[in-house]
């Protein structure tokens, strides 16, 4: 989620009682103080405030704390919020968190690309078995071991690539099998077991990142980029 508004703060701050991209006047919410712990913004320029963290229905203000800790007073027609069913894990977090998964989900854009090296490297192989088929003749028992194996690894492989794409839940634990594996047999021909082992343990702490209900890669970098402009 950005937390810079792109349309028109005219719109914003006078039609209280039309959400814009998904965004409301606190004013205009019939139950506000459901919206406690929300991310709140700034009509007037659509910039991030910080948490909600109270509200006094009746003089209509509203305590907002800043990710410095600070607490600022504002009228509630003054703040606006993300609608509940719109509202994202990243807008929750303190701007050390989304720099921090920011970072991790970045490096994360390299895993298609090693899994598509090792798809190709296996492949390669592969190729050259059934190329060389003449020197198995006499093992073919062999041959076949040879040959389930290595497209058993590269079907294990393109399942974890789509899965790196899409970031899937179930393709987080094979990604990191894939890297445990890469440590293990110290794999030297297309990533350092160095990098096996940091991918891996970063594996381990981004499941933000991953599933259903993940952040993605568009939605941590606005609000990284967003957050850093304001200092917040």
């Amino acid at each position: 989620m950005s937390t810079t508004l792109k349309n028109s703060t005219k719109e914003t701050s006078t039609n209280a009682d039309s959400p814009v991209e998904g965004l409301v006047s606190l004013s205009a919410i019939e139950n506000p103080e459901n919206y406690i712990g929300q991310t709140a913004f700034d009509p007037g320029n659509g910039h991030y405030l910080g948490k909600l963290v109270s509200i006094e229905k009746e003089n209509g203000k509203c305590l907002v704390k800043t990710d410095f800790g600070k607490e600022i007073s504002r009228d509630v027609n003054q703040v606006i919020v993300t609608n509940a069913s719109e509202n994202t894990q990243s807008s929750e977090m303190s701007f050390k968190e989304v720099k921090k998964l920011y970072y991790i989900s970045r490096r994360f854009l390299l895993v298609p690309f090693i899994l598509g090296l090792g798809i190709l490297y296996f492949a390669y192989g592969l190729a050259g078995i059934f190329e060389n088929y003449s020197i198995w003749i006499e093992e073919k028992v062999k041959f076949a071991i040879v040959v389930v194996i290595l497209t058993s690894i590269i079907i294990f492989l393109f399942i974890t690539y789509v899965g790196s794409i899409k970031r899937t839940s179930w393709g987080r634990v094979m990604m990191m099998i894939v890297f445990y594996v890469f440590i293990i047999i110290k794999i030297p021909f297309f990533i350092s077991p160095i990098f096996a082992i940091i991918g891996f343990f970063e594996f381990r702490k981004s499941k933000a990142l991953f599933g259903e209900n993940r952040i993605t890669h568009t939605a941590i970098k606005k609000e990284f980029k967003s957050r850093k402009v304001l200092g917040k």
